[in-house]
């Protein structure tokens, strides 16, 4: 497997192990901390990761040998959109001071899943794993 497909899966693993660290703690520790608004957020913030990570995964494996340019850069938007996403509104929760980059990082989330969808269905190269 070249480079960058271990890149993004080592990411989404990274992303999965993270978001399942804050969902214990947001299970047994903030459950008691945060007011209800906050700690629904935090728990929306937590999906969106575990879609991350697994959607890393995914593309890792499906570009490996044969993807454009086109489609690591969607992998990379996937991954910075979802930090900026869901840091973002971890920092919100967790403070109530948020930095306003989760609309920015959500754009950048779903523009990366279109690229690679695109990338996906329009490719003029053979991606491994799809005939």
């Amino acid at each position: 497997m070249d480079f960058l497909p271990r890149l993004w899966c080592g990411f989404g693993a990274l992303l999965l192990a993270v978001a399942i660290a804050l969902a214990a703690w947001h299970a047994h520790g903030l459950v008691e901390q945060l007011e209800s608004p906050a700690y629904l957020a935090f728990g929306r913030a937590l999906q969106q990761q575990y879609v991350a990570g697994l959607g890393l995964i995914g593309a890792g494996i499906v570009l490996r040998g044969g993807a454009s340019r086109l489609g690591h850069l969607a992998a990379a938007g996937i991954l910075l959109g979802a930090v900026m996403f869901c840091g973002d509104v971890y920092l919100g929760a967790l403070t109530g001071a948020a930095l306003g980059m989760a609309p920015f990082g959500g754009s950048v989330t779903i523009l990366s899943w279109v690229v690679f969808g695109g990338e996906i269905l329009f490719s003029g190269k053979r991606l491994q794993g799809f005939s």
